[in-house]
């Protein structure tokens, strides 16, 4: 198999280093004319693992890559998870009404976030498990009151997370039931709002 894979892989990448429209596509011209196969191939697999492991551009990436401890990125899992968790169903939203240019790209976005109808694949179920591999509560809004104070005072970003009534896509339980929400020890009752749902009302 490895001697096929070998021979098919080779004859296609001579192909493809002949073809000038193919090659001027992806900046081939300038890239790869005058290349040899062997060095074809190592100038991809350079780009590859620059893709696989990015540079880090931004402080926050850095720290919390080099300096963040376990705790500090449980705690970023935990407040993640307020949009990690229901990603998907904001995007729905987005998804119905007339049709449009917008409404197309979204929904393509949308059937990757579904990982294409297997649930093992679907990017909720990737975080899920992260949540539990640290010994995380996993339900949606269990760490709903770990959400910073600035997203709270923001009515528009806080409403994209769900968070905010009546504003965004609407997106969490605690949100778009009207107080009412799974889990929240009162069997589906009515309740008084949290100091993060009255922080919506702020102006």
């Amino acid at each position: 198999m490895d001697a096929i894979r070998i021979r098919v892989e080779r004859n296609w990448q001579a192909w493809e280093r002949n073809h000038y429209c193919m090659m001027r596509a992806v900046g081939g011209e300038k890239i790869f004319r005058g290349f040899t196969v062997e060095q074809m191939v190592e100038t991809i697999e350079q780009w590859a693992a620059r893709d696989v492991d990015p540079p880090l551009m931004s402080p926050a990436a850095v720290y919390i890559r080099e300096a963040m401890g376990l705790e500090g990125y449980r705690h970023l899992l935990a407040v993640g998870s307020l949009d990690g968790l229901v990603e998907a169903s904001r995007q729905a939203r987005v998804c119905s009404g007339a049709a449009n240019e917008v409404s197309a790209t979204v929904f393509r976005v949308l059937m990757e976030e579904y990982g294409n109808g297997k649930l093992s694949r679907k990017h909720s179920t990737f975080y899920h498990s992260m949540m539990a591999q640290l010994g995380l509560d996993t339900r949606p809004e269990a760490y709903f009151d770990l959400v910073p104070w600035q997203v709270r005072r923001d009515r528009r970003l806080g409403g994209a997370l769900g968070l905010c009534p009546g504003e965004g896509y609407g997106g969490t339980g605690r949100a778009s039931t009207g107080g009412r929400y799974p889990g929240d020890g009162n069997k589906g009752g009515k309740r008084s709002p949290t100091s993060t749902e009255a922080s919506c009302n702020v102006k």
